[in-house]
């Protein structure tokens, strides 16, 4: 007995450093969708092509830059007031011009490339979505399995319990000569084996108590106590006959959406590398002028610069057309990567639409399964629980064998954590049917 009291003792003093809080899987994935890293790095990537989409919206406007430049000047140089070139003294010229050019029209490639970015930003946002049901899910399993583990410990330690009694009860028997040494034997050493399942039972409890903290982004040294999820043994099984004649469409779900965001996408993709082989068409305005120390007056003094830059205004606009004709092959080559970037996005939508039909079965399989083993457990669990009694009341009076106790008590023990095992899978299960006819958790 004090054997596994000293064990359990260290167990709980290592786990109570901190607070312990009860947690709901619900408060887990809330937590979770809150703090995990690796879905804020997603969102980063929501936020960059969103940046993309605004600046395709932009390209659609005109630009506009202004200049200006300073220089001083000495020697040989033109005099403005006469083009004439002349000898002089360093002087000062100032130059200043604004300039504007627009896009008139370029073969639809800037409309192309904002249905681009634009089918891009549905992409990463599904991306984003699935990021969340991803994390969702991982936790809903990380939670299940700690409670799995902590309660497979729970009922090791029961089996303790049990073998240390008859360890006490063999002791007594054999100080009124009413038992063997051998049984002693046997007992201790059953005890020594239950010890050591306990201690490997809670080294699970506590791994997978980990995992579900670094899903969670916990702190490493804080605890986490998971509530128990109860499942209704009687509740009838999900039939999906009885749903609709295709309850499961899975264009609902966002990873089927994204894919079918990044076919579209190139298929703009192509339309707009096409379009860098078509003519184009740009309309620009510029205003400019200039002073310089040169330019005097007739009385040879220096005009003013506000008057300069009147004076010497001029505005320009115009077109500019370009026809591409040549660039060896660059713009080939750009269209045959699109196509080819195409057929990989019909590929890609084809074994996406694939796994998830073959993922679906596989749910419905599982569900099914872990439903008829649950129940099958739970009436092997009340034999064994039956059976086991039997065997103790009988082992008191010294009916049994210490082998068949034992037999009787590992038997139990095992129906009690497939009980365990099948309940919760069954939950977990149902949750992912659920997610696939809903399309979220």
């Amino acid at each position: 007995m004090k054997k596994w009291i000293t064990i359990f003792t260290t167990v709980l003093l290592t786990s109570s450093m901190y607070a312990q809080k009860t947690w709901t899987y619900q408060e887990c994935i809330d937590y979770a969708l809150s703090n995990n890293l690796a879905l804020r790095s997603v969102e980063y990537q929501v936020l960059r092509q969103d940046a993309n989409s605004k600046r395709a919206y932009g390209n659609f406007l005109p630009d506009l830059n202004a200049s200006t430049s300073v220089n001083i000047s000495q020697g040989r140089t033109t005099n403005p007031n006469t083009n004439q070139i002349i000898d002089s003294d360093p002087f000062l010229s100032n130059s200043v011009g604004i300039r504007s050019n627009m896009t008139v029209f370029n073969g639809f490639r800037l409309q192309n490339q904002l249905k681009y970015e634009k089918y891009r930003q549905v992409a990463v946002q599904n991306d984003y979505q699935k990021a969340i049901n991803d994390v969702t899910y991982l936790v809903m399993d990380a939670f299940i399995q700690h409670l799995i583990n902590q309660g497979l410990a729970a009922i090791q330690e029961e089996q303790l319990m049990a073998s240390d009694k008859e360890v006490f009860r063999i002791k007594k028997r054999i100080n009124l000569g009413l038992a063997s040494g051998s049984d002693l034997y046997e007992a201790e050493a059953q005890l020594a084996s239950d010890e050591f399942l306990l201690i490997r039972m809670q080294n699970a409890s506590n791994s997978s108590e980990n995992e579900l903290k670094k899903l969670l982004n916990l702190p490493v040294d804080s605890a986490l106590v998971p509530e128990d999820i109860e499942v209704d043994p009687l509740a009838e099984p999900i039939s999906i006959a009885e749903l609709d004649d295709d309850p499961f469409n899975i264009q609902i779900l966002p990873e089927m959406k994204s894919s079918v965001a990044r076919l579209n996408a190139a298929q703009k993709q192509l339309s707009m590398n096409r379009a860098f082989g078509r003519p184009s068409l740009s309309a620009g305005i510029g205003w400019g002028s200039f002073f310089t120390e040169t330019r005097t007056d007739t009385e040879g003094n220096v005009i003013p610069y506000n008057e300069q830059v009147n004076l010497n205004s001029n505005l320009s606009y115009g077109l500019s057309l370009s026809f591409p004709i040549f660039n060896k092959l660059n713009q080939w080559n750009t269209i045959q990567q699109s196509k080819i970037s195409l057929a990989e996005a019909e590929n890609e939508l084809k074994i996406m639409t694939r796994d998830t039909e073959y993922l679906i079965n596989e749910a419905l399989l599982d569900y099914y399964g872990v439903m008829a083993e649950y129940k099958s457990a739970l009436k092997t669990e009340e034999s064994r629980a039956l059976a086991f009694e039997v065997i103790e009341k009988k082992r008191e009076k010294g009916l049994a064998s210490i082998m068949e106790f034992y037999q009787a008590k590992n038997d139990l023990a095992t129906a009690r954590g497939q009980s365990l095992r099948t309940r919760l899978q069954l939950f977990l299960n149902k949750k992912l049917i659920d997610f696939y006819l809903n399309g979220t958790f």
